[in-house]
């Protein structure tokens, strides 16, 4: 997805309602430290170890 588009899908999100279930992790980090967060967050049987080796795609 081009970095251009990026604004208007966040403003596009609906925040998540009282019977959904999610969580909200801060991006200000870099993208392996981000992976860690999103993670820790998850039920313990919904998360996976992320590989040290971690590198989001670059499209």
């Amino acid at each position: 997805m081009p970095p251009a588009l990026l604004r208007s899908q966040l403003e596009a999100l609906d925040p998540l309602e009282a019977d959904e279930k999610g969580v909200t992790v801060s991006v200000d980090a870099a993208p392996g430290e981000i992976t860690r967060r999103a993670l820790a967050a998850m039920p313990s049987k919904l998360a996976m170890e992320p590989k040290p080796d971690f590198r989001p795609s670059s499209r």
